[in-house]
């Protein structure tokens, strides 16, 4: 038979597993908050200026990827003003060599920036009315060489003027 006895026998208890502590935001719930890096800036700046779309972006950033949401809020300055600080880059280094006097910087700079060209545009004063032009400095019809390349018409001008000031001195 069975006979109930003063003391009840225990339970026994199971030894828990250590557990691996998960790193929580801080009220401890959920996945933990997403830090930038530096590389992952650079890395947004750059796909910005490129001209990839921001879910494109979100793949290449951390080492699972980020959704937009987090993208714009940890990014927004870099998505901003990625554009024009990857442009900034290039020019910079043309300033520069510019400050430094060489050539190739000035002419692209003039070229790009102020508009200037090695030839001028069509119609822009034609041959005949630079041919009128001498023939007024220099008092007298003058045979000029053709096509723009041949010789510069400013060098042309002057000559003719110092030889037609040269004639009337004598």
């Amino acid at each position: 038979m069975f006979t109930f006895s003063d003391q009840q026998p225990q339970p026994q208890k199971r030894k828990a597993k250590p557990r691996k502590k998960k790193v929580t935001q801080p009220d401890g719930r959920g996945r933990p908050e997403y830090v930038p890096t530096e590389s992952d800036r650079m890395t947004v700046m750059s796909l910005v200026a490129a001209g990839f779309a921001h879910k494109d972006i979100c793949v290449c950033i951390g080492p699972k990827g980020i959704s937009e949401p987090t993208m714009r809020k940890h990014f927004s300055h870099e998505l901003a003003t990625g554009i024009p600080q990857i442009n900034a880059i290039p020019v910079k280094s043309i300033v520069r060599s510019m400050a430094k006097a060489q050539p190739w910087a000035c002419t692209l700079w003039v070229k790009n920036r102020m508009g200037w060209r090695e030839k001028a545009p069509e119609g822009a004063v034609s041959d005949d009315g630079m041919r009128e032009l001498a023939a007024a400095i220099a008092g007298g019809p003058v045979d000029l060489p053709e096509g723009p390349d041949s010789i510069s018409w400013e060098k042309i001008l002057r000559e003719k003027a110092k030889e037609a000031e040269a004639g009337e001195a004598e």
